[in-house]
């Protein structure tokens, strides 16, 4: 029986210091089916030189060795344009500023393989700094030493200090419900092509693509967690998650929109663990300089907006709800010292 074929895509922007590494990495995996699909959007450094010449040196290393440039349009539509490219069964993603363990496609194919139920696997990651070497994170995500005292080795043992929501022991691992929380997935994960065309890839309107992401995935099936170091994440200065500013309305926004798809839906069960999401998230609660809370009387339900005002910006969170929740969410909102004014209106 011939191998799953498994596709690496690469999103790329001004990484000319990385992306060779991070193409060499995919050059070295153990697992041969693969194909290699790599978009520079819109480089002003060398990036896209980097890329085409290792790709004139890659012989038939390859089933496919795909490389495309084009005007800078951002992540999200970058991922989309590389998915719409993919011929593989299984899609496996890396940044272009970090790079693959040799076993990674290997490990997670085999995994997938043989486990039909689920749609999705990942591990752990080793910190890498600018020069490859291995370091910690501190509780801060400041690069450390290796060996610092209350210091975190693995991108892992740090999502798990951040997030207490986060279970990766047992199979509540990727649940909808501790997602809606907050992402907790660490990088490097392969996904089954057939989920991916499912969801119908990522939105614009859903600005944390990874958490975006896989909240669709857990809504199709289960996702999986293997405890070992698979995939070297960059710490560098120019990482998008220490732009905290940017990382916490792109937080809402992506919350925000998730939340208008679980209304839309009319599923029951999604609206009330979107319901508790809302009402429980420490981030959002943390983020409110204050909160608006009003509700409209709709049919049998009521329509529910949190408007949070910080950083110069507004937004707007809709949902429905039934109306026995709304004293209990009056009460937890006042708990909390924040300023509450309700209105009800027909």
């Amino acid at each position: 029986m011939s191998l799953p074929s498994v596709s690496v895509i690469i999103p790329a922007h001004n990484h000319e210091l990385f992306v060779e590494e991070t193409l060499r990495s995919v050059f070295r995996q153990e697992y041969q089916n693969i194909e290699l699909i790599v978009i520079d959007d819109g480089s002003i450094d060398n990036t896209l030189q980097i890329i085409n010449k290792v790709k004139a040196n890659s012989g038939h290393r390859f089933n496919r060795f795909v490389v495309c440039g084009q005007k800078n349009s951002g992540i999200t539509a970058t991922l989309n344009s590389l998915l719409s490219q993919v011929r593989g069964d299984y899609v496996q993603f890396c940044a272009s500023d970090d790079f693959l363990e040799p076993s990674i496609v290997r490990i997670f194919a085999s995994f997938l393989a043989n486990n039909p139920d689920y749609n999705f696997v990942v591990g752990d990651n080793y910190f890498v700094d600018e020069g490859s070497c291995r370091v910690a994170w501190n509780s801060c995500g400041q690069v450390v030493p290796l060996g610092t005292p209350r210091s975190y080795a693995t991108f892992c043992q740090f999502l798990q200090k951040i997030n207490q929501h986060a279970d990766f022991k047992t199979n509540a691992f990727g649940t909808y419900a501790s997602l809606l929380l907050g992402n907790y997935i660490p990088n490097g994960f392969m996904i089954r092509t057939s989920a991916l065309t499912e969801i119908g890839g990522f939105k614009k309107e859903a600005p944390l693509e990874d958490w975006y992401l896989v909240m669709q995935i857990a809504k199709l099936g289960k996702l999986k967690y293997l405890d070992e170091c698979l995939y070297n994440y960059r710490s560098h200065a120019t990482n998008t998650i220490k732009k905290h500013g940017i990382m916490d309305k792109y937080f809402i926004d992506t919350l925000k929109y998730e939340i208008a798809l679980v209304a839309q839906s009319k599923d029951e069960k999604m609206i009330e663990l979107a319901e508790a999401a809302v009402t429980k998230n420490k981030k959002i609660l943390s983020m409110c300089s204050y909160i608006l809370v009003y509700f409209r009387k709709r049919i049998d339900k009521y329509y529910l907006c949190i408007l949070v005002n910080k950083h110069d910006y507004v937004v707007e969170i809709t949902r429905f709800i039934s109306a026995k929740k709304i004293f209990a969410i009056k009460r937890f909102l006042k708990f909390f010292w924040f300023k509450i004014a309700i209105f009800t209106s027909k």
